[in-house]
């Protein structure tokens, strides 16, 4: 009997915690990615030094165009093809070399919530809800059937996108080697109802972590949650120079304050700063310059956080995924 074959199309925390359990239950297995990829650490090691420490195969391939069957030595009849976070876009073309056989995992519940940067629009949006979702992967955005799906609530200390990769890590590096371990080189599809569609396009956080001091204190906590820990963090100005700030909790509990007050710091209690919003006020224990360095000394009671007029239409922005990474739609 033929070894069985697995390839996994990403290289993170998900698809090496995949590939190890695969090489230890006798699978024939790969990672294959870019160098960007490959070359980001996991404890101090690269994750290609790490997955080839466990005798799984590690191929880079920079364009899509070179992503083959015959490049990474698989069968496209037999072999299990998953992507994990590939960094690239399979358009029809190269979706046929491959049988149209390749497994795609997504996040959330299928066709809703299509798109990316999915953690932040969860805060944003205040959804609890988990999701382990395998597709059928097409040239359509999210839109191939579906294969096996697993809902989960994200735990009550779940309150930035860090702590939410944290527990989807977890949950679908498990939902996937449930699947792969069970499967018996069949995928049987179930049609998405394109009628519960949407989609949320994905986000960067020098682009779209712009706050706006109009929305009421809640939105504002849900905005700077967003973006921060792992990203890089929502921002505003302070003496007209651009900040980052984190670790921000909503309250009211200080009264009523004008709209004219909304951005107003009116106390600095050395461990953070209490700002005046709509409908509340805001308790900020980290802003920091472009360079790390800390503000909050320099921030007194009476200064104002802003955002500029243009800063905000930043936001109005589309990111696209390029080979570099998240582009600015239009622009080169």
């Amino acid at each position: 009997m033929a070894q069985k074959a697995l390839v996994l199309f990403g290289a993170a925390q998900i698809p090496l915690g995949i590939a190890i359990w695969a090489v230890e239950n006798g699978w024939d297995t790969t990672i294959a990615a870019n160098s960007t990829q490959m070359g980001k650490k996991i404890n101090g090691i690269t994750i290609k030094d790490a997955a080839e420490a466990k005798g799984i195969k590690a191929v880079t391939i920079e364009k899509a165009a070179d992503v083959t069957p015959q490049t990474l030595n698989a069968d496209a009849e037999t072999a299990l093809f998953i992507s994990a976070g590939s960094p690239w876009i399979f358009n029809e073309t190269i979706l046929e070399r491959f049988k149209h056989r390749v497994v795609n995992l997504h996040g959330t519940r299928l066709p809703k919530d299509r798109g990316g940067t999915l953690f932040s629009w969860q805060i944003l949006t205040g959804q609890k809800t988990g999701m382990c979702l395998l597709h059928q992967m097409t040239a359509g955005i999210d839109d191939g059937p579906i294969l096996t799906y697993e809902e989960f609530i994200y735990p009550a200390h779940c309150r930035l996108p860090k702590d939410y990769v944290e527990v989807y890590e977890q949950k679908n590096t498990e939902f996937i080697i449930g699947f792969v371990a069970n499967y018996d080189g069949k995928l049987i599809p179930q049609i998405q109802p394109e009628y519960l569609s949407t989609y949320w396009p994905r986000l960067r956080a020098d682009v779209h972590g712009w706050i706006n001091w109009d929305w009421d204190f809640i939105e504002i906590e849900r905005q700077i949650c967003a973006f921060d820990e792992p990203y890089g963090g929502a921002r505003c100005r302070f003496q007209n120079k651009m900040v980052i700030v984190r670790h921000a909790w909503g309250q009211s509990t200080d009264g009523y304050t004008h709209p004219f007050q909304h951005g107003l710091v009116y106390r600095n209690n050395g461990k953070w700063i209490s700002v005046a919003a709509k409908g509340g006020e805001l308790l900020i224990c980290s802003v920091k310059d472009e360079e790390g360095n800390d503000m909050m000394p320099l921030i007194k009671p009476g200064d104002r956080l802003f955002t500029h007029p243009d800063d905000l239409m930043q936001t109005k922005k589309r990111v696209v995924k390029s080979a570099k990474g998240l582009a600015v739609q239009g622009e080169k």
